[in-house]
């Protein structure tokens, strides 16, 4: 191994000094270290190990990912042409897209008619008195057929007794 002495021309240090220096970098280790960590990685992804060893050697991981690929393809060309509902909301023809926020719109002018008391339905919601007066009403109801039903077989007793004169 050859020593660097320095340049030529250069002043000579005195005997007393001392020559502080690093450690030279073995590139060679490293190099062996780094060459070693691939072999070890390549035999695993060879043996089917970790993801890209199963990407590389299964072959039903293979026929998915191709399946896969095929349906987002014939997906994307259905979006392109405008069919089923996404593929009209991202045409260039926005009528679909109008109609939804036309929809949305009359459907919060209704929605704020209903909180304002507005209408058969406002009612129904802001004002107790009418769901009070329904449920009397739904009771008479009930009550007036209970009482059909209890003079129903007097009634019919009275028919045929009475229409045999």
């Amino acid at each position: 191994m050859k020593i660097y002495e320095g340049p030529s021309g250069a002043v000579s240090l005195p005997s007393s000094e001392e020559i502080r220096g690093e450690i030279p970098i073995d590139i060679l280790d490293e190099l062996g270290v780094a060459v070693t960590g691939i072999w070890e990685m390549s035999e695993k992804v060879s043996e089917g190990e970790g993801t890209l060893g199963k990407l590389l050697t299964d072959e039903t991981v293979y026929e998915e990912l191709r399946q896969m690929t095929e349906n987002l393809n014939q997906v994307s060309e259905r979006l392109v042409s405008g069919e089923s509902t996404l593929g009209k909301l991202l045409s260039k023809d926005d009528q679909l897209y109008q109609d939804i926020q036309a929809s949305a719109a009359n459907i919060q002018s209704i929605t704020a008619k209903i909180d304002e008391g507005g209408g058969t339905l406002g009612k129904l919601v802001e004002d107790d008195q009418l769901y009070v007066e329904a449920q009397k009403l739904l009771e008479e109801l009930r009550a007036a057929i209970d009482d059909m039903r209890e003079t129903s077989p007097v009634t019919t007793f009275s028919t045929i007794f009475f229409g045999a004169f």
